[in-house]
């Protein structure tokens, strides 16, 4: 999964080094922006609240940026079988306030074989197409479940909020997904992001034209208020 996710990573246009067991990303937008990551892969989620402190002073002592405190996100890699109690620490942790922006992806080595498969080999440009396709996504949605390499799919491009999916809608309105991911990013509002995510889980691609993002986003951040 962790090369998967390298090759996704490079494939949007950011470099990468290693520091200790965490790989490091940074991708310069502009001349105020730059997205940081680091990348770990672990058996556990038990310890990982307790291992950010160290991950946290060991990569910004290793990777020396002024703004590496407030601008970098931490994406953890967890081969699990997705239950409740999983569940229950893949919140704690995302929702946990320091150090850094959490993200946990979990998959199983079924379910990443498979996606594996539907992806052309040496092109991870072909792992967007996957996400745009409107045929899978309707599968994805009609035959919901655990472990799917659908859901694997979707999970991605939910925990990697910076692929560029460049989807195109009628009328002239811009991607939701994309639109959603910019706001988000720029004021760092990850639990209206996860609010987002649950008020669109059953949204067919051909509805979202219809959805008003503005009037979706403002209602959530009045909710919040």
């Amino acid at each position: 999964m962790k090369s998967l996710i390298h090759d996704i990573f490079i494939m949007e246009g950011f470099e990468s080094r290693q520091v200790s067991e965490l790989t490091f990303y940074k991708k310069k937008l502009d001349e105020t922006i730059v997205y940081y990551w680091l990348v770990v892969e672990v058996d556990t989620l038990e310890k990982v609240i307790e291992l950010q402190d160290d991950w946290f002073e060991t990569s910004k002592k290793e990777v020396n940026l002024e703004d590496f405190d407030k601008n970098t996100s931490l994406l953890i890699i967890n081969e699990s079988t997705e239950n409740e109690e999983w569940k229950k620490e893949v919140l704690n942790i995302e929702e946990d306030p320091f150090q850094f922006k959490k993200y946990v992806l979990g998959y199983n080595q079924e379910s990443l074989k498979e996606l594996k498969e539907h992806c052309e080999e040496g092109n991870p440009e072909s792992i967007k197409k996957l996400i745009t396709d409107d045929k899978v996504f309707n599968d994805y949605k009609e035959n919901y479940s655990i472990g799917t390499w659908h859901k694997l799919l979707y999970t991605i491009s939910q925990k990697l909020p910076f692929i560029n999916l460049n989807i195109e809608i009628e009328k002239g309105l811009e991607s939701l997904f994309a639109e959603s991911y910019k706001n988000l990013e720029e004021i760092n509002l990850y639990e209206s992001f996860k609010r987002i995510d649950d008020e669109m889980d059953e949204v067919k691609l051909d509805q979202l034209e219809n959805i008003e993002f503005e009037e979706l986003y403002k209602s959530i951040i009045k909710e919040e208020e």
